[in-house]
This record gives structure tokens, C-alpha cells and sequence, in this order.
């Protein structure tokens, strides 16, 4: 979706100059719907329905690995530590940082190219559904024209623009995390009642998606093919449509975004929280 509302294809041809029109989401959804089913909204979920507890595990361990350090470093002499939230983001950067450059950059770039093709094809005229599922590539079909066309770094591209977004992203989730358990948990029983991790957790997802959004587009640009690098994006955008029209491009989808960040954030809290509970109480 973002890729579809951000593509420099617009770019001008010729003598003039004409800005290509962006896509609506809900446009995408219709003609993706139209064309694949319910199953093409799934597009390229395998390789990150798998990932998804890798990149969990891998964040949250960092995180408490690395503010562990710190109450370690600042505890060295006596006394007690309380994070402040320059800790909690900094934690949560390292944690989105280690996790961007071994994880999810790669999974991000296959998912993406599976995304791209089925855009192409399903707007493709005269596309049938039967058709389509011939052209569309499996996760591991990717992998190998990559690994034969580009090598192993191919597999991450746009792994700068991935680690901003993610060190970015996780800081705020963190920060928005303890912001939303300190300020809401007095009104619902408690930092450590379900009802905050829940509140919290939402708070966290949108603390997330308000840095990620804008270099999440640009990754998916990059990823897809359409330029060799973030800063090539938006150089040729703000010379085509300008500063503010660029920043309204960035943002296109915040609210699937924002949307899906709030109730994906609250559950893996709240998940998260109530295992940590048990396997600390039982191992």
C-alpha cells in the first residue's frame, strides 16, 4: 500500500512534468480483493507470520539485556535506579537496531518483492485469478533469484533506512510503553494490572508508527526497486512536488498504520508480560 501511494513513477517524461497520482489504501484493498480474494490480502505473510516471534524475542532481550547493563553500571556504588525515559530509549533502540540489521531486514525484502509482483500482475489487463497465482513467487522462489542475481547482501537491501526506522520506532514503543503504564495504570488497578498493559501497549504501537511511518515508505520504495536509496527518494520527490507534498506522501496509510499498531502492540504487551510472569515464577 505504501509503495502504491509513494512510487516515483510519477516522475516526468519528456518535456513536462507530471506527478503521478497516489494510490488510496482503501483502493488497493478493492482492486487487491477484486483480483486475488481474501488469500492476496495475505500476500507475503509466510516469511513474517515465521519471523514474528524471532523479532519479538530479538527486540524484547536486547532491550532488558541492555537496561539490565545500565542499572548494573549506574548501581556500581550503591543505591537504587529508576529509568529514565532516555534509558527506556535507548534500550529500545538497540533493541530495534539489532533487530532491523539480523532479522528483519531480509525477511522485510522478500515479503516486499512479493507485495511489488503482486501488484504488478494483479493490475495487469485482463488478469485472471488463475493466472495470477502462475506468475506469483514463493518466498523461497525470491530468496534464489536474489542470492543468484545480487548474492547474500542482496537479500538487505535497504537495511539503513530498516535499522532507522526500527532503532526509531522501538525507542518510542518503549517510551510510549512506560509513559502509558505510568500515567493510565492509577486509573486501571495498577502498572501491573491487564488493563494498563493493555492501554499501555496501544500507546506503545503508536509510539512506534509516529517515527516508523515515514521511513517504513521509503523502505518499501527501496525494497521494491523503485530507487537505490531513501535519500534518492526524496530528493527526486521534493524536486517534483515539494516539501509538504513529500511529507503528506510519507505519511499516506497512517491510518491502517496507526490502526493495526494499536491492537498488534497491546496483545504482544500483554502476551509478553503474562509469559514473562510464568517462566520467571516456574524456570
Amino acid at each position: 500500500i505504501q509503495s502504491a501511494a509513494f512510487s516515483p513513477a510519477g516522475s516526468s517524461t519528456g518535456g513536462g512534468s507530471t506527478a503521478g497520482k497516489p494510490i488510496r489504501p482503501l483502493s488497493v484493498l478493492v482492486n487487491t480483493f477484486r483480483n486475488g480474494g481474501i488469500r492476496a490480502l495475505y500476500t507475503g505473510v509466510t516469511p513474517v507470520l515465521g519471523a514474528q516471534a524471532v523479532y519479538k524475542a530479538c527486540v524484547f532481550s536486547v532491550n532488558n539485556v541492555t537496561l539490565s547493563k545500565i542499572k548494573d553500571y549506574k548501581t556500581r556504588e550503591g543505591g537504587t535506579y529508576t529509568p529514565t525515559l532516555l534509558d527506556i530509549w535507548f534500550c529500545g533502540a538497540c533493541g530495534g537496531c539489532v533487530n532491523g540489521t539480523a532479522f528483519v531486514s531480509p525477511v522485510e525484502f522478500v515479503r516486499n518483492q512479493q507485495i511489488a509482483l503482486h501488484s504488478r500482475v494483479s493490475t495487469a489487463e485482463g488478469t485472471s485469478s488463475e493466472a495470477m497465482r502462475r506468475k506469483m513467487k514463493t518466498p523461497i522462489d525470491i530468496i534464489r533469484q536474489t542470492l543468484r542475481e545480487k548474492g547474500v547482501l542482496g537479500l538487505w537491501r535497504g537495511t539503513g533506512v530498516t535499522v532507522l526506522r526500527d532503532s526509531l520506532g522501538c525507542g518510542g514503543f518503549f517510551v510510549m510503553n512506560e509513559l502509558g503504564r505510568r500515567y493510565l495504570g492509577p486509573h486501571l488497578g495498577g502498572r501491573e494490572s491487564k488493563a494498563t498493559f493493555l492501554a499501555a501497549g496501544a500507546c506503545a504501537g503508536w509510539g512506534y508508527w509516529a517515527f516508523a511511518l515515514p521511513l517504513d515508505t521509503l523502505k518499501a520504495i527501496v525494497q521494491t526497486g523503485g530507487a537505490s536509496s531513501a535519500r534518492e527518494i526524496l530528493t527526486l520527490s521534493i524536486e517534483r512536488d515539494g516539501l509538504a507534498r513529500t511529507c503528506t506522501l510519507l505519511l499516506r496509510g497512517w491510518q491502517l498504520a496507526f490502526g493495526r499498531g494499536a491492537p498488534s502492540a497491546a496483545i504482544t504487551l500483554t502476551v509478553y508480560s503474562t509469559m514473562y510472569e510464568l517462566t520467571s515464577r516456574y524456570l
